[in-house]
């Protein structure tokens, strides 16, 4: 299988050059401290990895579930248990790091309750419903991002556990909230604070590691479990930095051709 990543790692960074400019202008700002040739091979190994998610993803209608948790482990699954024995829903967060669609598709199995998903839809309708297809196999279920709190709200007299990316950029005119993440000023989306706090449920912030080809690990950390005694701001702060954290700890293992600056903060006056 991964010949094929190979391949698709050839033809992304060198033929393509898929973003290559994007991928440099995040690490540099992101890394100030770093030479221009440790740069340089972080960028490489980033899109060797990105082409064997992206392979990874595509194979994964051929494993069941059972094969598809020996892809991940998780390091300390009784933290999302003892709120289960508790009869609490949880919150689920996470960023783009080591393979997050084999997160959010073993979660369903490791939690072994209702898990919800929240994703855009794509503008492609046929790469949606594949990218969906395979994301809901072993049980996740997709809803809406814009809508993720009114179908949760749905559900409120279940148990369930909801998972959330949440590195990704606000549109422009839905921008609340600016932070400095990565050694740059960044806005946020407040959605899973937003959520935790109307719906009183605990966070949960999950960390996924590349541990080996095809292989991760995740390891979970509460954030909250009293989100309403929480200050403003204080759950977003907390994934944030915790992101940051494992960035800085394995930086070639998350999305660096997203545009995640594009929105730049205006000045205070």
């Amino acid at each position: 299988m991964y010949r094929v990543s190979w391949i698709i790692y050839a033809f992304l960074f060198y033929i393509a050059r898929y973003r290559r400019k994007i991928v440099i202008e995040n690490l540099r700002n992101s890394f100030p401290e770093k030479s221009y040739s440790q740069i340089r091979l972080i960028r490489k190994r980033y899109f060797k990895n990105f082409s064997e998610i992206f392979h990874e993803v595509m194979n994964f209608r051929k494993y069941d579930g059972s094969q598809m948790l020996e892809r991940v482990r998780y390091e300390n699954p009784e933290v999302i248990q003892s709120f289960k024995e508790q009869g609490s829903s949880i919150i689920i967060v996470a960023g783009h790091s080591g393979n997050w669609e084999l997160l959010g598709i073993t979660l369903p199995l490791m939690t072994g309750c209702r898990t919800f998903g929240a994703a855009k839809r794509q503008s492609d309708t046929f790469f949606n419903n594949e990218i969906n297809d395979i994301r809901t196999r072993l049980g996740l279920e997709i809803v809406q991002s814009k809508s993720a709190y009114r179908a949760l709200l749905k559900h409120r007299s279940e148990l369930f556990a909801a998972f959330l990316i949440a590195d990704q950029t606000p549109p422009k005119g839905e921008i609340e909230y600016w932070t400095v993440f990565m050694n740059q000023d960044t806005p946020v989306f407040l959605g899973p604070e937003h959520i935790a706090k109307a719906m009183d449920l605990p966070v949960i912030f999950a960390a996924m590691r590349r541990v080996e080809k095809g292989r991760y690990s995740v390891t979970f950390s509460v954030i909250t479990e009293t989100p309403v005694s929480t200050e403003k701001y204080e759950i977003t702060e907390r994934h944030v930095r915790m992101l940051d954290d494992l960035i800085n700890e394995q930086p070639d293992s998350w999305l660096w051709s997203h545009r995640r600056w594009k929105h730049k903060k205006e000045p205070d006056n």
